[in-house]
């Protein structure tokens, strides 16, 4: 017994020449601001409009799922349309609207992730360092005071516990803050 199945996910080149001229009248009009195709579970509406899609590249189109809605008598219309908005934000390139305050998508290079990463630790070690300074020259001196440390390593100990350090430190902080400040958006 040989059985036959068909996906039933939306095909794109199927002829919807019964169709056709009624969408490109319906999306030319600008008074129609609803189109709507109905039939059964299966009966092809997708298809219908993946097929024109296909057909008519120079048109823009954006989809909205309503099976992302589980929706009841309760739910509202403000839920509905704020989740309607959010579907198209995501599909809009947030630079082509300026007023909106979404910043939803944003390709971040991971060149620019590591930048904010060692800019970040650069910032806590200052802080820690600017605020614990006494406690790190206890400790450098405390550390390093054995006879077998060579000459190198007790000038640069002497220069990390010197106030020159802690001066360059508390500029590294201050430019930090600074530059967090002055940045929109860290990523």
């Amino acid at each position: 017994m040989e059985k036959n199945f068909e996906s039933l996910t939306p095909k794109n080149d199927i002829d919807i020449s019964t169709y056709e001229e009624a969408l490109s009248f319906a999306l030319a009009e600008k008074t129609i601001t609803n189109i709507a195709l109905t039939g059964p579970y299966g009966a092809g509406k997708s298809s219908v409009i993946e097929s024109y899609k296909m057909k008519h590249p120079e048109k823009g189109f954006m989809n909205i799922s309503l099976t992302h809605f589980e929706g009841n008598e309760a739910t509202g219309t403000n839920i509905l349309e704020g989740k309607i908005i959010n579907q198209l934000l995501h599909q809009i390139d947030y630079n082509k609207i300026p007023q909106t305050i979404f910043k939803i998508k944003n390709n971040t290079k991971k060149s620019t992730l590591w930048k904010y990463t060692i800019l970040i630790l650069v910032f806590i070690c200052s802080a820690l360092l600017v605020v614990k300074f006494k406690n790190w020259t206890r400790y450098l001196n405390g550390s390093f005071t054995n006879k077998n440390s060579g000459k190198l390593v007790m000038n640069l100990v002497k220069f990390l516990s010197s106030e020159q350090f802690n001066l360059i430190v508390l500029c590294i902080f201050t430019g930090s803050i600074v530059f967090f400040g002055s940045v929109k958006n860290l990523v």
